[in-house]
């Protein structure tokens, strides 16, 4: 069963319970396909509409919740915005994790800048050769979390 399927099949009360998942669920019925946008907020656990509708027909929390169950869920599962909250929750459980922390956030944010860089491009060259310069003053030396981590032998002359 893939991640996007369990999420699928459990109850949305308890999803609800996640912000993080909140959050991504509460993107995803804002998008303008819809008319109506259910809002959850986590704090006090309350769901809101906009736009209001008249108070006489409010529908029952439990038939709210079971119509997004049915006729939302779904959806938010086969999107781009359910993979990037699996993806979210994998990072964050792997920060939380002892082989996580803020060494390897770090590491990959500065990688990702790097990546981001076309080196080839002359006017952000310098840029570029100073951000390697720093991944592996920073990261790669030895007993570095990320050079323990990923089990690395450091060569002097493997960058730059």
């Amino acid at each position: 069963m893939s991640s996007a399927e369990i999420i699928g099949s459990t109850n949305l009360i308890i999803l609800l319970e996640d912000e993080v998942f909140a959050d991504f669920f509460n993107t995803f019925l804002s998008l303008p396909v819809f008319g109506q946008t259910p809002f959850y907020t986590v704090e006090n656990s309350q769901w809101s509409l906009w736009p209001e509708i008249p108070c006489n027909l409010i529908a029952k929390y439990k038939g709210l919740l079971t119509w997004l169950e049915k006729c939302r869920l779904p959806f938010f599962c086969k999107t781009n915005l359910c993979f990037h909250y699996i993806l979210c929750q994998e990072f964050i459980s792997f920060i939380k994790s002892p082989e996580g922390g803020e060494e390897l956030v770090d590491f990959w944010i500065l990688a990702e800048n790097i990546l981001s860089i076309d080196e080839m491009d002359l006017e952000v060259r310098d840029y570029y050769l100073s951000l390697l310069l720093m991944l592996r003053a920073t990261h790669l030396q030895e007993g570095s979390r990320v050079v323990t981590l990923c089990n690395m032998n450091i060569n002097a002359q493997s960058l730059v």
